[in-house]
């Protein structure tokens, strides 16, 4: 709750700085979430303290519909304050993210996908970040993550999409049910939707 307000409020004056509008959810991951990501893990030999993301924020920025790469460099403005904030004012450590491996995503297949040449994330956090926008999903998947841990220990992630990239996480190409059936295929998980 703390860190909701505290981020909340961080983002008002982020709004009037960089002129951007946004909205700013909570989410705990759900059983099935958790159990899936632990049995992924247990099944590759990850060890179960990268399992860092149970709880989280989502920053959406109210952009146009389409990307262009004014909304994807706010994007990257809007981490870059986020990491400043919580580093700087919270006395937080930004966690070392999980390498981004290639992903077989197909920019001439996905012609309406802004893929930046490089990433904007301010020097020194370039390897605590995942960066989904300048390596996409190969669903088409973009957006930022980040894994902030407080001095008293409490994890959690910060998300941050422009509105393009969250329509297609959330409805489009890179939603997350055909995402989750592609990625436990062969564990024989079943998972009913409706009641997630």
């Amino acid at each position: 709750e703390q860190e909701f307000y505290s981020l909340k409020e961080h983002m008002r004056d982020l709004k009037s700085e960089l002129k951007v509008n946004f909205t700013l959810t909570r989410r705990l991951k759900d059983f099935i979430g958790i159990n899936e990501k632990i049995r992924l893990y247990l099944r590759k030999g990850k060890p179960l303290e990268r399992v860092r993301d149970l709880l989280g924020f989502r920053i959406v920025l109210c952009s146009m519909p389409k990307d262009t790469m004014q909304s994807i460099k706010a994007a990257y403005q809007v981490m870059n304050k986020i990491i400043e904030f919580f580093v700087k004012e919270r006395n937080c450590i930004v966690a070392e993210a999980e390498p981004v491996l290639s992903s077989g995503f197909d920019a001439k297949s996905n012609p309406d996908i802004i893929v930046p040449t490089r990433s904007y994330i301010m020097e020194g956090f370039y390897n605590n970040l995942k960066d989904n926008i300048k390596d996409p999903k190969k669903k088409g998947y973009q957006g930022l993550h980040v894994i902030i841990k407080r001095p008293d220990g409490l994890v959690f992630e910060i998300q941050v999409r422009t509105m393009a990239m969250d329509v297609r996480a959330e409805h489009g190409t890179a939603s997350h049910g055909p995402y989750k059936n592609d990625r436990y295929e062969g564990e024989n998980i079943l998972v009913d939707f409706s009641k997630v």
